[in-house]
């Protein structure tokens, strides 16, 4: 999927939307709360991307030395029983990359935004992700939760992944960023490089 540019591509799609959006919608502080049916497909969409990432992940060839892998590994593309969840993901990189730990500053708002901080809480899912599954189950009933804070924080979760990724790194050219509306700062171990 990483050498294919086919997350990059995604990523690319994903990010003119949100940016499309705020022509109507400016990212300031005020606006953090209006909800939309628009912002509740970048959520969405964002968070079966960084699933795909987390899973592509989980199966690089470089991470076979790595303790605990196969359980993990075993949980990938099964039609029954235990499936991975957001939760297995943080238990097996959070100790790894803590990307519960880099943010991103966003000028418009004045502030760091930290995409993983929940990872930090022993496998509390992050509150995009929590959005997201509500919106799965109950998309009427939850609508209200499709912020523009939220789909933020989940398309920062998505470029931040990206940027942490030495395949993609180096083919997304994020709007986002050249626009100055996010900046990254320090990025997570190399994943490839992991020891333990």
């Amino acid at each position: 999927m990483f050498n294919s540019g086919y997350s990059t591509e995604m990523y690319r799609i994903i990010e003119n939307d949100f940016i499309d959006f705020m022509s109507y919608v400016p990212l300031e502080e005020n606006n953090l709360k209006v909800y939309s049916p628009k912002l509740a497909d970048i959520i969405m969409r964002c968070c079966s991307q960084i699933e795909t990432f987390f899973k592509e992940w989980l199966m690089l060839p470089s991470l076979d030395h790595l303790k605990r892998i196969e359980i993990y590994r075993s949980k990938i593309n099964i039609k029954k029983g235990p499936r991975l969840k957001i939760e297995d993901y943080e238990a097996f990189f959070e100790p790894r990359l803590r990307l519960s730990d880099h943010g991103l500053f966003v000028p418009t708002l004045n502030k760091s935004i930290y995409p993983f901080k929940e990872f930090s809480n022993n496998s509390k899912a992050p509150c995009w992700w929590t959005v997201n599954n509500n919106l799965k189950h109950h998309a009427y009933e939850n609508r209200q939760e499709a912020t523009l804070e939220i789909a933020l924080y989940a398309i920062a979760a998505l470029f931040f992944l990206n940027r942490s990724n030495s395949i993609t790194t180096d083919k997304v050219e994020s709007i986002l960023e050249l626009r100055g509306i996010l900046i990254w700062g320090s990025l997570p171990p190399n994943i490839e490089s992991l020891e333990r």
